[in-house]
């Protein structure tokens, strides 16, 4: 971070709030960290977008598109059906779940699959199970018990850091879009 902001981020203010609030009966303080480059990575690559359909490149953009999700469709050894046709490729910029094998930073786009609300400790966790035509990525999002929209069926866009357990990828806590239908399509 800059030094500004890493000195408003990181100036122990959540830690003092929690041990005063720790204090009061029957509550219990949860400090979330917030990843606020991957949110600011989302914001630029929507002004890119809007830049991009308003520009007279919109034509040049989609062809080079075709070509980026045709490469990453067959980099990532996405499954066929049984008819043998390939489903259909990811978005630009968009990670196949099954290529998720190391940790780092992704973007990955699924269908919500399921959506389990869990007690941790004295806190709960929203956690839901997206998947695509290549696996299944587990997203969790601590101190929450509801996301408005993010149900079985939903489309859903997540982008964050990605860590591999035992039973596949995960992701914690983030920066999140619901994918319209018709986009999806």
């Amino acid at each position: 971070y800059s030094p500004l902001l890493g000195r408003l981020l990181h100036d122990r203010t959540a830690d003092k709030i929690a041990a005063v609030v720790s204090q009061v009966p029957n509550s219990a303080a949860t400090i979330i960290p917030f990843d606020v480059p991957s949110r600011v990575q989302v914001l630029h690559a929507r002004q890119a977008a809007r830049v991009a359909a308003d520009g007279d490149g919109a034509e040049r953009a989609g062809s080079v598109r075709t070509k980026e999700k045709s490469a990453t469709t067959a980099a990532a050894g996405v499954r066929q059906d049984g008819n043998g046709a390939q489903p259909p490729a990811p978005p630009a910029g968009v990670t196949p779940i099954g290529a998720l094998t190391a940790p780092g930073k992704a973007i990955v786009e699924g269908r919500v699959r399921s959506v389990e609300i869990r007690p941790v400790e004295q806190n709960c966790v929203f956690e839901c199970t997206v998947a695509d035509a290549t696996g299944e990525l587990t997203a969790m999002f601590y101190g929450r018990t509801h996301i408005p929209g993010v149900e079985p069926g939903a489309r859903l866009r997540l982008q964050g850091k990605v860590s591999v357990r035992e039973d596949g990828p995960v992701m914690i806590n983030p920066a999140y879009q619901l994918v319209a239908r018709e986009s999806a399509d």
